[in-house]
């Protein structure tokens, strides 16, 4: 086994890579833990955690688990994956919670409207745990806010 160290007793970065004249190299770095990519940076800027083929800045292969706080300007589902303990602060002027598709809520699977809804307008469960936009009863008026 060997060890590389590092060390660097500056206010320059310890460890600089410059990687230049072989075109598009896509790889800058690969990190392996017993022959599997555990940490991957490519040449665009995306860095992979367990993977070695981020799709996004960040690309996590795994779960991923947040000890404080995390901050985001929106936070998208993009597949029926379960948000089995999540609590989400913030306003609706600066936080978004984007959900497509179906969403589990309990031992509940909702199905959501593909798009949004007319003023005055309010979703209602149709069969089979589909919601859909519906207009109040003639003559009802809704007052949610007191």
């Amino acid at each position: 086994t060997s060890t590389l160290s590092v060390n660097a007793s500056s206010a320059n970065a310890a460890l600089s890579i410059l990687q230049s004249g072989c075109g598009n190299c896509g790889l800058i770095a690969v990190f392996y833990a017993s022959n599997t990519p555990a940490l991957t940076i490519l040449n665009n800027g995306r860095i992979g955690i367990a993977t070695s083929t981020p799709g996004t800045a960040l690309g996590v292969a795994g779960a991923v688990v947040v000890d404080t706080t995390l901050t985001a300007q929106e936070i998208r589902a993009t597949s029926s994956a379960q948000m089995a303990s999540t609590t989400l602060t913030g306003t609706t002027a600066t936080a978004n919670l984007v959900v497509g598709g179906t969403t589990r809520l309990g031992g509940a699977t909702y199905t959501w409207p593909a798009t949004a809804g007319n003023v005055g307008q309010h979703l209602e469960q149709a069969a089979a745990n589909t919601l859909i936009w519906d207009d109040p009863p003639a003559g009802a008026s809704w007052n949610l806010l007191q």
